[in-house]
């Protein structure tokens, strides 16, 4: 539809964003994780389920990697556990 390659796309998106195309996306995701665990009581695992991750474990460490600490502690450190 855009008239380009996937490599193109890829390298161009990239140049925009700083990020890969799955990269991006993947921060929106954890984002939107970080946002549920801030203002709902959902559990970590609904959250991880309803963010698209196979398990909690998956989302622990993606979590982890992107803001340096682990779902549960950003909810204590918040104040809503």
């Amino acid at each position: 539809m855009a008239d380009m390659s996937i490599s193109k796309f890829k390298t161009g998106f990239k140049i925009e964003t700083g990020l890969a195309p799955f990269d991006y996306w993947n921060q929106g995701q954890l984002q939107r994780g970080r946002l549920n665990l801030f203002t709902s009581r959902m559990s970590v695992k609904d959250i991880a389920l309803e963010m698209g991750y196979s398990d909690t474990a998956a989302f622990d460490k993606a979590f982890r990697k992107v803001f340096e600490e682990s779902p549960t502690d950003y909810r204590k450190r918040m104040g809503i556990l």
